[in-house]
């Protein structure tokens, strides 16, 4: 993200800088009681006096995390250098140190040392300044291995459009992994001897046939601007657009601003950007699922067993499915279909009874009999907890499809891949199978709009009915 942003991190960091502080704080008094002072004095006074400093930890801990978010020290871009860190945490302990003698002033507290409270805001703040080191290079370091990495198209072919393709593919941490340069043949600055993936014409039909993430545009306002309706397929299938100034006025996006080597960018998403919020859905999703398959660990067992009693084969079925923004990755599910199904899905076309480029019908012969149970209370999806945790799929999310289908959708609808798929979605407690495609689509478009941690709870709550009564499965 170009953009300055709570980076998932930050609850991480919200929690570390607690316990920092907590530390820092108990170091100053040791350090003040048994380095500054005769030892003599140390036993006589000095360690009743701890539990006066464990009062003020405890007031002004929440004065000074909210002093590190007022003063943005955890907002996160992989732009954003450890000197500006730095000067956040040094504004936030400023602002600390109000606190806390505003807080010594209203008890009345002279037994207070000045120099344990000196000490403390030095420790918390070399505290504070290291942790976002050791989180900076843990990073830093995933994205070497690829982990994070997002695809982006770069249009132009300018000396801006190089700088930005150079930047990004010399300095890895920053998270992008470029696909190439598209070719603005308008542009004012173009370089028709730099290599190119493909025209601005070309750019919808690149995104939807490559993995893409976000599309930079490295041209002038004026040049950018010519491609308002562009900007706007764009933002309808859910791609982050960075560009160059206020270009140009967007109908589903929300705008950041936020700058790229001194440039101003402005970024839109038409998907949900809440970094903190997102970090408590996959928190939500790790244990949520490590859980689930613990606890459902005998019915997992029983379903195994059932599965491959009754029908030759493997006991799981891995399919391809399509992913956030277009990665592919094997679902897992436990096999319900005699091994032959997929061969013969070409006789059963002709009996399709959903609209749109999925197939479903109620009686479909491919399914076994121990199918028909473990579909009609949707056992056969259980394994894709593994698939939650794992990161490949959440709890909540529209449902992954099969490539095929994806390649049936109409525009508007690609926009269902710009969020990572899940077990359930508002289809599933919408009738599932006895909604219609065009309709189905409508609910996950609704979902990413109005997405909210309070929603997937809600969604989560209202599946439970849902499964155990069968409701809407064929």
């Amino acid at each position: 993200m170009f953009q300055p942003q709570r980076h998932s991190w930050a609850p991480v960091l919200g929690a570390a800088d607690a316990l920092i502080a907590g530390a820092a704080l108990f170091a100053a008094y040791l350090i003040r009681v048994h380095v500054l002072v005769r030892i003599s004095e140390v036993w006589r006074g000095a360690p009743s006096l701890w539990p006066s400093y464990a009062v003020l930890l405890i007031a002004t801990l929440p004065i000074m995390l909210l002093a590190l978010y007022v003063s943005g020290a955890y907002d996160y871009s992989r732009f954003r250098s450890l000197m500006a860190s730095a000067w956040a945490i040094v504004r936030a302990l400023a602002l600390s140190a109000v606190g806390v003698m505003a807080f010594a002033y209203v008890l009345r507290d002279h037994t207070f040392s000045r120099a344990i409270v000196a000490l403390y805001l030095l420790l918390s703040a070399a505290g504070f300044f290291t942790a976002r080191v050791a989180v900076r290079a843990i990073l830093a370091r995933r994205l070497r291995r690829g982990v994070g990495l997002q695809n982006a198209l770069i249009v132009g072919t300018g000396p801006a459009a190089r700088e930005i393709r150079d930047t990004l593919a010399s300095r890895p941490h920053l998270g992008y992994r470029v696909l190439g340069l598209v070719d603005m043949p308008d542009e004012r600055h173009r370089d028709p001897t730099v290599p190119t993936v493909g025209t601005i014409d070309e750019l919808p039909a690149l995104v939807d046939r490559e993995v893409v993430d976000a599309v930079i545009f490295a041209t002038s306002l004026e040049e950018t601007s010519r491609h308002e309706k562009l900007i706007w397929k764009l933002e309808e299938v859910g791609k982050t657009v960075h560009m160059r100034g206020d270009a140009v006025g967007v109908l589903l996006s929300r705008t950041f601003i936020g700058e790229f080597q001194g440039i101003p960018i402005l970024s839109l998403r038409s998907t949900p950007a809440d970094p903190l919020a997102l970090a408590a859905k996959r928190a939500i999703d790790v244990i949520g699922s490590g859980l689930g398959m613990i606890v459902l660990a005998p019915v997992f067992a029983l379903t195994a067993l059932a599965v491959r009693l009754t029908s030759p084969g493997p006991v799981l079925y891995r399919q391809e499915r399509v992913g956030l923004n277009g990665r592919r990755f094997r679902m897992l599910k436990f096999r319900s279909m005699y091994v032959d199904a997929d061969k013969r899905l070409a006789e059963l076309r002709d009996r399709n009874e959903m609209t749109g480029p999925v197939f479903k019908m109620k009686h479909d012969p491919r399914v076994t009999p121990v199918g028909r149970f473990i579909r009609k209370f949707s056992i056969d999806e259980l394994p894709q907890l593994w698939n939650v945790f794992v990161g490949e799929m959440s709890l909540v999310g529209p449902r992954p499809p099969i490539p095929h289908e994806v390649e049936g959708y109409e525009r508007w609808q690609r926009r269902r891949l710009s969020m990572k798929p899940g077990l359930t979605c508002l289809w599933q407690v919408s009738g599932r199978n006895d909604v219609d495609f065009d309709t189905w689509m409508k609910l996950d478009m609704e979902y990413i709009d109005n997405w909210s941690l309070l929603l997937d709870l809600k969604i989560l709550v209202k599946t439970i009915p849902v499964v155990l009564t069968a409701r809407g499965a064929h």
